[in-house]
């Protein structure tokens, strides 16, 4: 990744000569540049990406546990959910 710094750092410079001298060589030399940071950046993104590591392997569905629990008011609303669901106090009932 430093190298591709130090290309962007140099792609700047010879950018801003390009911009001042209006020199299509120094132009194209930016556009160069440019390319082989992105080459270079490719380059150390596809090198961390660890070929040789093992990928976990998928969950089966009897692997996966509930969301919600098997308690004794299962489907029913209680007054403390009603009024985290509704921002507001809770009801009388």
């Amino acid at each position: 990744m430093r190298n591709a710094v130090i290309v962007a750092a140099g792609d700047c410079v010879v950018f801003l000569a390009a911009l001042f001298s209006a020199n299509v060589y120094l132009a194209g030399a930016v556009v160069a540049l440019s390319v082989a940071g992105l080459v270079l950046v490719a380059r150390d993104w596809r090198a961390q990406q660890a070929p040789d590591e093992e990928r976990p392997r998928p969950l089966t569905p009897d692997e996966f546990t509930p969301d919600v629990t098997d308690g004794d008011d299962t489907g029913v609303t209680t007054a403390a959910m009603w009024a985290d669901e509704q921002g507001g106090a809770q009801p009388g009932w």
